[in-house]
């Protein structure tokens, strides 16, 4: 096991310390070969640029003169440069002028000119383009073809070099490291062995050596430290071990008491146990009795519903027959009857109406909220239309200017959302004021995510505020019979169909300066609305 453990430890050493040294030499080699690169082919473009300066510069005489066979000479003294793959003159107007072409190359791949000093490398070689100028006039251009075979020798040159130069550098740094790192190894090797001796023999007294260089040291002295705080704690350790041995008989005798005073508390909660038994029986008798009252009312509630059901049916049919009969003797006798006879019958038609319009709305009254309700996205504005067109008469015979302005779209059950607004708008015609203009303004009073506030105002006879409440509950009235007609029930159903739609109905009114009404209705019903 130590001759592992330090063949293990040196090793890591030697790794370390190569690892290290070879990405450095890496890093070092890789710059120096990309500088090498970067200046080589710096190298080679200045070269190349020369040439065409000095091609351009002895081609302007033959572009001057036109004179081909001249340019070719020319190109022919590149003959001597055996980097040189191909080389072009071209004219003013962009045509080859003259061309070279080096020997062995199997066929020449046409160069387009271009008019300026430029360069583009490729993979393996590079084109060169140079004006040729006279007096800042433009006589044609020189392009020239490279392999650049000077720029890869110099680099395989380079990269042997640098090879040899960084195997000789790791075999030194190798025989350097093999040297150190018997002074770090030898000194860890023989705290491992102190270290495994203590936990073999768990013999806190030993102490390790103070030898080695400055860290090594600390990292003793720190570990004696730690051995002495451990001795310590042993000793304190078995003191408290025979504190505890004398708490045992304490605690012995401790149990014992605990033990009578569990039994003795047990009795108590078995007995409130017993008591709470008996009470929740009595709980459960009193919930059987509120299911079965709760039973009973049900029945009750559809009895009565099927109950005033029946009764509306039944009371209409003798209204119905009051009516027929006594639009008949108004239109066959009207001539006959006397004046009495003709305003008992008026008053006789106009009652029995009365009383079929409070039947109707008992009825709608008591159905609302009876049923499950199913919510469809409704256009408010659509709702609006449909009221308007059904109090059409209404409106006309009042003269009423309504105002509509935009409003958005809710969840709601349409039948019930325009049999709100109908009331509303009805209940603002026919408490209109004498002589003034009935002017009724329906609007988006304000929206949120969740909510939608609609407006409904007019400048009618208005009522005290005081009544704002009572004006929603069933057959109140703020107005004799005989001023203005109507049941009572309107305002107390726009309440039910608010609060079917989970949402609220208020007012605002002044005596003598009209009323504006407030219905707040949720955006969404997500739950209960239709698939």
């Amino acid at each position: 096991m130590s001759l592992k453990s330090e063949l293990t430890i040196k090793t890591e050493l030697l790794l370390i310390q190569m690892i290290t040294c070879a990405i450095a030499l890496v890093v070092a080699g890789g710059m120096f070969g990309y500088i090498s690169y970067k200046s080589n082919r710096s190298c080679a473009l200045h070269y190349l640029e020369c040439q065409a300066a000095l091609l351009a510069r002895n081609a302007l005489p033959a572009l001057e003169d036109n004179m081909p066979q001249d340019a070719d000479k020319i190109l022919e003294t590149l003959q001597e440069q055996e980097t040189v793959l191909s080389a072009y003159i071209y004219d003013t107007n962009g045509a080859v002028f003259a061309s070279y072409i080096c020997e062995g190359e199997t066929h020449a791949h046409y160069v387009a000119p271009y008019p300026v000093k430029k360069h583009e490398f490729y993979k393996n070689h590079i084109h060169i383009f140079y004006p040729v100028m006279k007096d800042k006039e433009f006589m044609g251009s020189v392009c020239i073809e490279d392999n650049l075979s000077r720029v890869s020798c110099t680099i395989k040159q380079n990269i042997s070099a640098l090879i040899t130069v960084f195997g000789g550098t790791f075999l030194i740094a190798l025989l350097f490291a093999m040297k150190l790192r018997a002074s770090i190894s030898n000194q860890i090797l023989a705290l491992t062995r102190t270290a495994m001796r203590i936990s073999v023999s768990s013999d806190y007294s030993v102490r390790m050596p103070l030898d080695g260089n400055k860290e090594i040291q600390i990292l003793s002295r720190s570990l004696n430290e730690m051995l002495i705080v451990i001795q310590n704690k042993i000793r304190e350790m078995n003191d408290c071990i025979s504190e505890l041995c004398e708490s045992n008989k304490s605690i012995k005798h401790n149990r014992d008491q605990l033990e009578s005073l569990v039994n003795m508390r047990t009795n108590e909660v078995k007995r409130a146990g017993e008591d709470l038994y008996l009470e929740v029986h009595e709980h459960e008798l009193s919930e059987r009795m509120l299911r079965h009252t709760l039973t009973k009312l049900e029945t009750t509630n559809k009895e009565l519903e099927r109950f005033a059901s029946v009764s509306a049916h039944d009371l209409q049919e003798p209204l119905r027959k009051i009516k027929t009969f006594g639009d008949r003797i108004l239109s066959a006798e009207y001539d006959a009857a006397d004046s009495n006879t003709k305003k008992y019958v008026t008053l006789m038609l106009k009652s029995a109406l009365q009383m079929q319009f409070m039947i109707n709305d008992l009825l709608a009254f008591s159905t609302l909220g009876r049923r499950k309700t199913i919510f469809r996205t409704v256009d408010m504005n659509m709702v609006m239309d449909w009221v308007m067109e059904d109090l059409k008469s209404e409106i006309s015979d009042s003269q009423a200017d309504i105002t509509v302005k935009p409003l958005p779209q809710i969840d709601a059950e349409r039948h019930l959302i325009q049999q709100m607004f109908r009331h509303l708008v009805a209940n603002a015609i026919k408490f209109r004021r004498e002589g003034t203009p009935l002017l009724i303004e329906i609007y988006e009073k304000e929206s949120c995510d969740e909510t939608v506030t609609i407006a409904v105002k007019d400048n009618g006879i208005g009522f005290n505020q005081k009544y704002a409440t009572r004006i929603f509950e069933i057959f109140q009235r703020l107005h004799g019979r005989h001023a203005y007609s109507g049941t009572g029930v309107g305002l107390a159903i726009c309440k039910r169909i608010a609060d079917v739609h989970g949402g609220r109905i208020a007012v605002e009114s002044e005596l003598g300066s009209g009323t504006v009404f407030y219905i707040t209705l949720p955006r969404e019903h997500k739950y209960e609305r239709e698939s």
